[in-house]
């Protein structure tokens, strides 16, 4: 025993120094080990945040499209009517609601951005041709081809609205009427 206590004594300082060592290596271990938990948190919350901030723009989107069907089902009554004045007060709503949908909605695929890029231009060039008839006012039956093209967008925008609406989770959908 009094061999040990000798030797301890002679080298208490390498032992010390071994001791602080291994409890150095120890410690940087588990310093690295913490810091990769906590970058591994950090994304998985980035993540979150992102499908969240994306869950939360598609649920907003559905009254944009929603609004912009209403404001179509409202130029057709006046195109029927032949409310040429009321119904051109309407169109730039239409593709102020339009541009929202195609800048806001994340969820959208590329053929649904070209079918909101393309209704907008055929709502300027429908707004043209109501400005035209309402200086006209000389037609007896409502333009077909007006129309025609103002079913084919709101079809568009119904397709897509029913889209979005798969594509929200389930829980969100629970009570809600469909629209069609």
């Amino acid at each position: 025993m009094e061999a040990v206590l000798q030797w301890l004594g002679k080298n208490w300082g390498n032992l010390a120094s071994v001791v602080g060592l291994i409890a150095t290596v120890a410690g940087l271990i588990f310093a690295i080990r913490q810091i990769n938990r906590t970058k591994m948190a950090a994304e998985a919350a980035r993540e979150a945040a992102t499908k969240t901030s994306q869950a939360l723009r598609r649920q907003l989107a559905a009254p944009d499209i929603q609004y912009a069907v209403d404001l179509i089902q409202r130029l057709k009554e006046y195109h029927r009517t032949k409310k040429w004045d009321s119904a051109i007060e309407w169109y730039q709503p239409l593709r102020l609601t339009l541009a929202t949908i195609g800048a806001g909605f994340p969820g959208l695929t590329d053929s649904q951005k070209l079918i909101l890029g393309g209704a907008r231009e055929q709502v300027r060039l429908l707004e043209d041709q109501a400005s035209t008839l309402m200086q006209l006012q000389a037609l007896d039956e409502p333009p077909t081809q007006l129309l025609a093209v103002i079913n084919a967008i709101q079809s568009d925008l119904e397709n897509i609205l029913s889209d979005l609406k798969l594509s929200l989770p389930t829980n969100n959908r629970e009570g809600e009427e469909d629209d069609h």
